[in-house]
């Protein structure tokens, strides 16, 4: 679906007769241009990566600019939401080197896009805030339409079903009143359709998935229709309408498999990468070649060679030991994963069968670890008395707090959000930051801050090695996902608790994991 086709085309008011000379990476952009607007999408994403190389090699920035716009909205159209991100991100930050205020709103819109439907809702808050400020500054149209847009795709991914229509509604009004491309009008139509299929209301799903075929659209706008078409097929299917339910998804998976080739298309992504991987290879290349004439150079000075050969010897002797090591971290690494999912397991079972929420009237409830006050805390005879630090608890409530508050740091959702924080911990398990410290200090030996970045560290391994639905997300996308917002401080943290970085832990997994398999 070409959602953000018009938002994409507006990026830098792009227009061919206003170009008088034109590098070899503008043209290769301007017949991806047409390609993409042919509904072509493999061979304009094998013209935009050629464009992107060109423009790479020649210092065109114009072209660069658009070509990893229009690369992150074929990602987009085609729901790889983690790609599409990636090179918005790589877009937007140069597009923020030129303070162009009106190429910065069009790609903080479409991460905006992207994030709500990638399931980031935290993150598209975030940038819509930046969105917000800039279409107050600029004031036209498509800047408010698209801001209205925006909001509305927030409110869906936060399953506020009900005032995402109403904000999809105003949106339309908006885009009527204005007499605005009827493209923009078609796109509400769908949206408030598709939100009517999600709550049930397959009536209303059909009546507005029907105003999107109008016989004036655009005969180009396949993949439109094609999201068009899903819509349909399954607002019959589920209101018992086989006949044109099967018809409405014959007609979406014949159009989708000429729209989207995946095959083609991802093979032109991966050329992109290959490219990207290649520039990579090279700075590490010149780094390597400096390195090695540094060492020619003291090898000649030095006459010791005999020196650099035992060096070379204990080298790669200690490279053994320390393959050797990683290897022995990394079944331990497993190991102890297989043997805390038990451990939950059996945790969960013993909290089903004993219920912590019922206490006698001398216990005290974790709610009143809110209270700063430890008098009204004291234990009764039959329990043991934690005091340390001025910290009154008896053992039971303790457990009962250890317990909520490994529940919440093994959940995803609580840890992923870069702004998780021991006050919001204490908020989660319902009691308050001194009790929580001291309970983590007690049970764990550590802070709040190494335990959550071990937790952030687990779940980013785990998401490591889930190669069936991680195989093709970057580094980059995996540790926003855990909640880390830069390079540097994942990977410190993935070292102090694992002893390595993130590239040397695949890398020994799947030597481990290769040897299991001949052994077995």
């Amino acid at each position: 679906m070409r959602l953000l086709l018009l938002c994409t085309l507006l990026l830098l008011n792009i227009q061919v007769h206003a170009v008088q000379a034109k590098s070899e990476a503008t043209t290769c952009m301007y017949k991806a241009l047409e390609q993409f607007q042919n509904n072509n999408f493999p061979e304009a994403m094998k013209l935009f990566t050629r464009s992107v190389e060109l423009a790479d090699s020649l210092g065109d920035e114009h072209a660069w600019l658009v070509s990893i716009g229009y690369i992150s909205n074929v990602y987009f159209n085609a729901g790889d939401y983690g790609r599409c991100f990636y090179y918005q991100c790589k877009g937007y930050e140069v597009a923020k080197k030129h303070k162009d205020l009106y190429i910065q709103k069009k790609y903080l819109s479409n991460m905006v896009a992207a994030c709500s439907k990638g399931g980031r809702v935290e993150l598209a808050k975030k940038y819509i805030k930046l969105l917000q400020k800039l279409v107050d500054e600029i004031n036209d149209d498509i800047s408010r339409y698209y801001l209205l847009y925006d909001y509305a795709r927030i409110y869906t991914a936060e399953r506020r079903y009900d005032d995402a229509i109403k904000k999809h509604l105003e949106t339309l009004d908006y885009a009527k009143e204005r007499k605005m491309n009827e493209n923009m009008i078609l796109f509400q139509y769908y949206e408030i359709g598709n939100l009517y299929l999600l709550k049930g209301n397959y009536a209303q799903a059909i009546e507005y998935g029907k105003k999107c075929l109008k016989p004036k659209v655009g005969k180009g706008d396949r993949d439109f229709i094609t999201s068009v078409y899903k819509l349909l097929a399954d607002a019959y299917i589920m209101s018992g309408n086989n006949e044109l339910g099967d018809y409405y998804n014959n007609e979406y998976f014949v159009m989708q498999d000429s729209v989207f080739n995946r095959s083609r298309l991802y093979s032109a992504g991966n050329a992109l990468m290959e490219y990207e991987n290649r520039k990579t290879d090279k700075q590490i290349n010149t780094l390597n070649g400096t390195i090695s004439r540094q060492s020619i150079t003291l090898v000649v000075f030095s006459g010791l060679l005999l020196a650099l050969v035992i060096v070379l010897i204990l080298l790669f002797r200690n490279n053994r030991r320390l393959d050797y090591a990683y290897r022995a971290l990394i079944r331990k690494g497993i190991e102890m994963g297989k043997q805390e999912m038990q451990t939950k397991k059996l945790l969960e079972e013993s909290i089903r069968k004993n219920p912590v929420n019922e206490s006698s009237p001398d216990e005290i409830p974790v709610e009143d670890s809110k209270k700063e006050n430890t008098d009204d805390a004291k234990p009764d005879g039959n329990e043991k008395e934690q005091g340390i630090g001025g910290i009154v608890m008896s053992e039971k409530n303790k457990k009962r707090l250890l317990n909520s508050i490994i529940e919440v740091m093994n959940d995803a959702k609580y840890i992923s959000n870069p702004d998780f924080s021991l006050n919001a911990l204490a908020e989660a398990v319902d009691s308050n930051t001194r009790y929580v410290s001291w309970v983590i200090n007690d049970s764990y030996g550590k802070n709040f801050k190494t335990l959550l970045n071990e937790c952030r560290i687990k779940e980013a391994c785990r998401c490591m090695l889930d190669t069936e639905h991680y195989g093709n997300v970057t580094m980059q996308a995996i540790y926003e996902e855990v909640g880390y917002t830069n390079n540097v401080s994942f990977i410190r943290a993935f070292k102090k608790v694992n002893g390595m970085t993130p590239s040397e832990y695949q890398r020994q997994y799947h030597k481990e994991k290769s040897s299991q398999d001949d052994e077995d």
